[in-house]
C-alpha cells in the first residue's frame, strides 16, 4: 500500500503476533538524529494499533516525509497501517 510520504508491506508470518519494522534511508534525511526521530515517531503510531494478527509489517517512509508534519504521518501511517 502506498501513501504520499509512505509505503507499508504486510506478510503473514509463523509467529503468532505482528512485528513492525520501519526503513528509513539517508534520501529521506542526511541526519542520523532526523532519521531515528521519524523511526520513533513510526514506532509510537505503530503500537498503538491492536490487532493481533500474525503479520509482519515493514513502513517504508519516502523523502516528502521529512518535511511532513507528525500529523501528516501520524494519519497516513493509521491509514495504511492499519489496512488489510
Amino acid at each position: 500500500m502506498r501513501g504520499r510520504f509512505l509505503t507499508v508491506k504486510v506478510a503473514q508470518n509463523a509467529k503468532g503476533f505482528r512485528r513492525f519494522g520501519v526503513i528509513v534511508s539517508k534520501t529521506v534525511a542526511k541526519s542520523a538524529v532526523r532519521r531515528n526521530r521519524l523511526k520513533r515517531l513510526a514506532y509510537r503510531v505503530l503500537g498503538r494499533i491492536s490487532e493481533k494478527a500474525a503479520e509482519d509489517v515493514i513502513v517504508i517512509l519516502k523523502p516528502p516525509a521529512a518535511s511532513a508534519s507528525a500529523a501528516e504521518l501520524k494519519e497516513e501511517l493509521l491509514r495504511l497501517a492499519g489496512r488489510k
